[in-house]
């Protein structure tokens, strides 16, 4: 299967970089998921949760407000604040 590089990034540093299968992201217009093979897309980000899949695990973030790109199964998002949800 395919994957999305996802790279979550704030003021402080990388959050995370990983491989996934898919992303979940708070646009500031309601929840939106990237699979693989998404076209080019930029979407401002409202503070929410980010959740991704890897192997059937969902991992979920705590975000501040931001903005994420999509890029050739690149998925860029950068963020005021990201925090592990329940860490």
């Amino acid at each position: 299967m395919m994957a999305l590089l996802l790279e979550v990034i704030t003021p402080q540093g990388v959050v995370v970089r990983d491989e996934v299968d898919s992303v979940v992201a708070p646009g500031v217009e309601g929840y939106f998921e990237v699979l693989p093979g998404h076209i080019t897309f930029l979407s401002a980000l409202g503070g929410g949760e980010l959740s991704y899949f890897k192997e059937g695990r969902e991992s979920v973030l705590r975000v501040g407000e931001g903005v994420l790109e999509v890029v050739e199964d690149r998925v860029l998002v950068l963020v005021e604040s990201a925090d592990i949800k329940g860490g």
